[in-house]
């Protein structure tokens, strides 16, 4: 029997990091790509995936910084064939094109944004490769380290780990943490869980200056260094060595979209998020071809790097079926799956010795929360499956 081959189907996907790397794990799971003859093409400006969730740890603790940078060359599937890396920054997306600052623009069947935030440095990467970006946070290790007083501005999940990070690992420094509202953390979670986050701060040796909205910031050169002071709605004033402003999730990276957007199919919610279906298809029928995965999009759940694995795990499987569907050996039509959304859940690694976190079952304590970091903040459970 002669089993006729595929036509060629070639999938662009942009990003290489939780969503884009979670992406091409599964649909080497999920298809024999010979088989299918698929070509898949990731596109990333970074030659490297970055554990980001261990990103404040990383600005204080050298050799922990280097562990979280893995280059794709890693990679189980690097050497595959029918996967290819372009590294390079893509400018243009639309209904089948791929554009990249380069120059190069190439056509596909199926296309999987997965490009994330831009959180801004220092808790976003700027370097493309391991070795710029060892000597990057090098420089913000400098700085802290020079530092004897630092100021985190936002005690969101970035915010309250990093003020952790810092003094936990330089406890002679004084570092506080100021954030306009009465809590810490924003989202569907227990005051009981936030008021639990206050106590670990105090226990690790972070000052806390809550309901407190900085208005105004300059720095000024004193005794030959240069200090910075800031001016809180309420008439507080401070000094540091050192300000990180972790304010706000980030700009989700979707100005890269050239596609339509109509009063039926908006392209974009309000937050600049890609509205999306069950299916982790873009939700206008028009473009059931492009999916948008992890934190891009406007699905209603924490962002969290399990669950933009776990999108891509979806976005896989579909991409599967649509090609299923179309195969001239499909005898029964295959349903899309619909992405169950990821238990709400929010762990926070208070430096080494500290953490708390809440999950669906209740609050999880200090001892619990060390155990599931594994002493890495979670890096082996997210690049074990992937990386050599």
């Amino acid at each position: 029997m002669v089993v006729a081959l595929r036509r060629l189907t070639k999938i662009g996907v942009i990003g290489g990091n939780y969503a884009g790397i979670g992406f091409v794990d599964s649909i080497l799971d999920e298809a024999d790509l010979n088989k299918y003859n698929i070509k898949v093409k990731v596109f990333d400006k970074r030659q490297g995936f970055c554990h980001l969730m261990g990103i404040t740890r990383a600005l204080v603790d050298q050799d922990y910084c280097n562990s979280i940078w893995r280059n794709h060359t890693e990679l189980k599937w690097y050497n595959n064939p029918n996967v290819q890396f372009k590294y390079d920054t893509v400018t243009r997306v639309t209904k089948n094109t791929i554009e990249t600052k380069s120059g190069e623009s190439e056509e596909f069947d199926f296309i999987v944004v997965a490009t994330g935030y831009d959180r801004g440095a220092p808790v976003w990467p700027e370097s493309s490769t391991k070795e710029t970006y060892l000597k990057e946070f090098s420089g913000y290790r400098t700085k802290i380290e020079s530092s004897s007083s630092v100021v985190v501005v936002g005690a969101g999940a970035v915010g309250v780990e990093l003020a952790a990070d810092i003094k936990s690992h330089y406890p002679e420094k004084k570092v506080t943490l100021v954030h306009s509202r009465a809590l810490p953390i924003v989202g569907p979670f227990s005051d009981k869980f936030r008021n639990r986050v206050i106590e670990e701060l105090k226990t690790v040796g972070v000052e806390t200056l809550f309901e407190n909205r900085v208005l105004a910031e300059s720095k000024r050169e004193e005794n030959g260094k240069e200090v910075y002071h800031l001016k809180t709605n309420q008439g507080v004033e401070l000094t540091a060595d050192l300000v990180f402003n972790c304010i706000g999730p980030g700009k989700p990276v979707t100005n890269i979209l050239d596609l339509e957007s109509t009063e039926e199919f908006p392209l974009l919610d309000k937050y600049n998020l890609v509205k999306v279906r069950p299916t982790m298809q873009l939700a206008n029928p028009k473009y059931s071809h492009i999916f948008a995965i992890g934190d891009i999009n406007d699905w209603q759940e924490i962002k969290l790097a399990g669950a933009a694995m776990y999108q891509g795990y979806y976005a896989a499987q579909n991409i599967v079926k649509i090609l299923d569907n179309e195969s001239d050996e499909c005898e029964e039509k295959k349903v899309l799956e619909n992405y169950p959304n990821y238990p709400p859940s929010l762990i926070l690694f208070m430096g080494e010795k500290h953490g708390v976190g809440e999950l669906e079952s209740g609050i999880m304590e200090t001892e619990a929360v060390i155990k599931l970091s594994g002493g890495d903040m979670r890096l082996k459970d997210c690049t074990e499956s992937s990386f050599i």
